[in-house]
């Protein structure tokens, strides 16, 4: 565990399990508990249900990286189904497309966007389908 305030290490422990976390618990006591407002972790389920169960007064915030990881996830998880819906040359000019799917639509360009002859590809029907206007 880690003191955001102090900047330092506090506890360690063996392993992801509950029994660790209720160790953890154990050590802080009731008394620093009720002081701790915020809690910042990853999306494991032990430590979700740990923190609810001992720190029902703090927020807990889910760190940046494990959420980019899940929404990344999903939206490939999108991209996947959209194209085994397509068909013929559409399929064929969307394989190539994760990557735009997961960038920034404020760093695209239009050349991002068009195939190799130059012309509008599938990957920039798809941009608009996506935002919801043209490039």
């Amino acid at each position: 565990m880690y003191d955001l305030d102090r900047g330092r290490v506090v506890w360690v422990g063996r392993d992801r399990t509950t029994a660790t976390m209720e160790r953890f618990f154990a050590w802080l006591g009731p008394r620093r508990a009720r002081a701790i407002h915020t809690v910042c972790c990853d999306m494991w389920s032990i430590y979700i249900d740990a923190v609810e169960r001992h720190l029902p007064q703090a927020a807990l915030v889910f760190d940046r990286f494990h959420l980019s990881q899940h929404l990344s996830r999903a939206v490939d998880e999108v991209r996947r189904q959209t194209w085994r819906q397509l068909e013929g040359p559409e399929k064929a000019e969307f394989k190539h497309t994760r990557f735009l799917w997961l960038r920034n639509p404020e760093n695209l360009t239009r050349d991002n966007l068009r195939g190799a002859s130059g012309r509008p590809s599938g990957q920039e029907v798809q941009w608009q389908a996506r935002s919801g206007s043209p490039l």
